[in-house]
């Protein structure tokens, strides 16, 4: 059931806030699990300068890396500028991959907007 999560972001601040609300979660559930931050290192530039292709290629890169070596079961994208790349990866590599932005407007959607 995805024992070993790996969190991708480009700012350390973003995957650590989701790595501690992870943790949370695994101690209210009593569960035993891996997490595997990773921040990508020079994706937050390249999305600056508005290199988008360069941007997604290091994050895309960064996955494959973390599956091959880490084996990680789960992948959580933490940060809103990955959104387009979870449907690329989810073709390339078998494990399941949620995003952060996608997830939090699906539960504001069931809380806030369901009838």
């Amino acid at each position: 059931h995805g024992r070993v999560i790996g969190i991708v972001g480009t700012l350390k601040v973003a995957i650590e806030s989701t790595k501690i609300t992870l943790n949370n979660l695994a101690i209210e559930n009593k569960k035993d699990i891996a997490i595997i931050p990773r921040v990508v290192e020079g994706a937050f530039e390249a999305l600056m300068n508005n290199d988008i292709e360069n941007h997604d290629k290091l994050i895309i890169d960064t996955i494959h890396d973390m599956y091959k070596n880490d084996k990680i079961e789960v992948l959580l994208l933490a940060q809103a500028s990955m959104y387009k790349i979870e449907e690329y990866v989810k073709k390339e590599i078998p494990i399941k991959i949620f995003s952060s932005p996608r997830i939090a407007m699906q539960y504001i959607q069931h809380v806030y907007f369901a009838n």
